[in-house]
């Protein structure tokens, strides 16, 4: 599946059933970074079961928390060239803050497939191997504009889907 969207800083998700509803958590632990008193990625989409790993490559102390229904995490306060980890076992969305710098935060999407895509800076994304079915397609912004469109995916055929926020 393709697309095409007008944001930069959007996660796009499929919802509904799939054949198959078990899936395995990736090898590698996507990272959420601390540099110049910023988390990046802004939105970082995981797969249930997940762990995340926020390493502090900034020059500073940083203290990551969350008091999000999906997921309640305090790191505490550890420095530079360090890092640590969480494991994101329940689906929804976890607001990540810094203690320290207030103007530090973040989104990880927790998502139950793995059919997702971060938009790239082009407004373009792909979620390859979706099944064939009927969908809804979200995008999720962290800023509260989200919206959805349904989708129906056929066997071995690209789907295009357009959409503006």
């Amino acid at each position: 599946m393709h697309g095409i969207g007008n944001t930069t800083q959007a996660v796009v998700y499929i919802t509904g059933k799939f054949p198959d509803s078990t899936f395995s958590t990736p090898d590698t632990q996507p990272i959420m970074d601390q540099r110049d008193e910023q988390f990046i990625p802004y939105i970082l989409p995981v797969l249930a079961g997940t762990t995340v790993n926020f390493p502090n490559n900034d020059r500073v102390y940083h203290n990551i928390f969350s008091f999000s229904k999906a997921k309640t995490f305090d790191l505490g306060k550890y420095p530079t060239k360090t890092s640590k980890k969480v494991k994101f076992d329940q689906t929804g969305v976890v607001k990540v803050y810094c203690e320290i710098h207030a103007h530090m935060n973040a989104f990880i999407l927790v998502l139950p497939n793995p059919y997702y895509s971060v938009v790239n800076q082009d407004g373009k994304f792909s979620i390859p191997d979706v099944p064939a079915g009927t969908y809804q397609l979200k995008i999720f912004t962290g800023r509260g504009t989200e919206s959805e469109k349904k989708i129906i995916v056929n066997d071995n055929r690209t789907t295009l889907v357009e959409f503006s926020l």
